[in-house]
Order: C-alpha cells, then sequence, then structure tokens
C-alpha cells in the first residue's frame, strides 16, 4: 500500500468595483487517498480552501431579484465568503469496476455566507453569517450491462449558523438517474429531489424576522430522448418538472410547470 498525496497552494486577488481596498487570500489545498491494494475501500482525507465573491454582480448572479437600493451601503463593504472545509470518507469499485461508490462527511467552516431574506413581497435583502455546517453524502453508479448507466446520489447538511435570518439552502438533496445508449440513440430520465427551503421575511423597520416562507420538499421529474444524426448534429427532446411541482428556487418564485423543448445541437 502507498499514500498519494495532493497538494496546492493558491492566491486570491479580490477588488471588486468601487470598493477602495482589495482583499488578499491564500487558498491551500491537501488531499490523501490511502490505496492499501484493495479496491472495494480507498480511504481519502481532503482539506480545501474557497473563497466566493460578494460584489453586486455576482450578488444579482445569484438573486436577480435583489433589492440593492434597500441596502446600498452594506452591499459595497459586504465582504467575500470563505469556506475552510474538511472531508473525509472512500470510494471503490467492485464487479469488474460495473459498480462504483463513495461515501464521505465533512465540515464546512464558512466565514460572512450570504443569506437571503425577504423585505417585502418580491424583493430580497442580503445578510452574512458564519456557519459551521456538517455534511454526509453518498454517490454509488451502476452499469449491469452495455450501455445501460444507473447512477445515485444523496447529500444532507446539518447548519450551525450565527446569521440573523434563515440559511436558505436544502437541508437534503438526492437524485437518481437511469440512462440507455444504443448505437445512434440515447435515452434518459432524471428524478432530483430538493430539501425543504427557508426564507426569513423581514416587516420590522429595524430588520428584525417576523415571519418565515418555507419552500416544501418537492420532486423533479425529467426525461430525454437523442439522436446522433452525424458527427455533428444531434436532434433532442426533453421533458422537464414532468410532475409539475411547484420547485422554488427563490421565496415566492417556483419555476414553470410541466414543460418540454426539443431542437438541434451543433457541435463544430
Amino acid at each position: 500500500g502507498f499514500i498519494d498525496l495532493e497538494a496546492a497552494l493558491g492566491y486570491i486577488y479580490d477588488k471588486v468595483r468601487d470598493r477602495e481596498r482589495a482583499s488578499h487570500f491564500v487558498t491551500p489545498r491537501l488531499k490523501m487517498l490511502f490505496d492499501f491494494g484493495l479496491k472495494a475501500i480507498v480511504p481519502y482525507v481532503e482539506l480545501d480552501t474557497s473563497v466566493s465573491q460578494n460584489g453586486l454582480a455576482a450578488l444579482y448572479g445569484a438573486n436577480p431579484y435583489l433589492d440593492s437600493h434597500a441596502s446600498s451601503d452594506a452591499l459595497l463593504a459586504m465582504p467575500s465568503t470563505r469556506s475552510y472545509n474538511l472531508s473525509i470518507g472512500f470510494n471503490g469499485s467492485a464487479a469488474s469496476p460495473r459498480l462504483a461508490y463513495r461515501l464521505y462527511l465533512g465540515a464546512n467552516f464558512m466565514r460572512d455566507e450570504v443569506v437571503w431574506y425577504i423585505n417585502s413581497v418580491g424583493t430580497f435583502g442580503v445578510a452574512t453569517g458564519n456557519n459551521n455546517r456538517l455534511f454526509v453524502g453518498a454517490e454509488i453508479s451502476y452499469q449491469p450491462v452495455g450501455g445501460l448507466l444507473i447512477a445515485a446520489s444523496v447529500y444532507a447538511r446539518a447548519n450551525n449558523s450565527d446569521a440573523e435570518y434563515y440559511v436558505n439552502d436544502a437541508n437534503i438533496n438526492a437524485d437518481l438517474e437511469v440512462e440507455y445508449s444504443i448505437k445512434r440513440w440515447r435515452f434518459y430520465a432524471m428524478g432530483e429531489v430538493i430539501g425543504r427551503r427557508n426564507w426569513s421575511c423581514v416587516e420590522d423597520v429595524e430588520g428584525a424576522a417576523t415571519d418565515i416562507f418555507t419552500a416544501p420538499l418537492t420532486v423533479d421529474l425529467r426525461a430525454g430522448i437523442s439522436f446522433r444524426a452525424s458527427r455533428m448534429v444531434e436532434i433532442y427532446a426533453d421533458g422537464y418538472n414532468l410532475l409539475n411541482s411547484r420547485i422554488y428556487d427563490y421565496a415566492y418564485y417556483y419555476r414553470n410547470g410541466a414543460g418540454f423543448m426539443a431542437g438541434v445541437k451543433i457541435d463544430f
């Protein structure tokens, strides 16, 4: 057996427009993989650091319903989000690599994590807080016969945030996908489970949360078919949200109902 070691050190110069001073971040990364000669179980430990800029453009990209006028001074001074991540787990394969899996757990120590709150119906304010998050996850893929692939994953998180408002991430995400390819044809179906999400509602002039909007657990079912007419041309038809669920990306704003899309992709 041996230990496969990967290490890296990054640097980020973070200068946001309309801010006088820039920020400087060092982002280390370390991954150790313990190979004992057993393909079924390969343990690993991973540590890394990530930085997300919270300038006005990035915030509007994350939430187009941001009310920038209500908190313009705070937005200009909002720091970047830093996340210090630890993950341990193991992956492996079996049955002549037809079956592969990964199990892991860990923690994200997040500083100045962005949280959104409703400051009036239709618009959102933004704040930050420190969040020490625990998470656990599993992934598996299986190819019983040539051309058929079955894959599934689940990810759950528990937040411990000091923010004044609710953290908006779903408490659990899971998906199951089945894909079958034969000659030039490809068929797929996928179901995604999106856990409950919360947004604080702020009606108090002093900014205190007075209510909560909760998006329930929902399921997004998708299916599609495609045909590779040539090396460059692919014809496809996709159906999405086939259960006609109310899937909220933001409080009060849910995706369109069941829909279909068809077209032609051209790869040059």
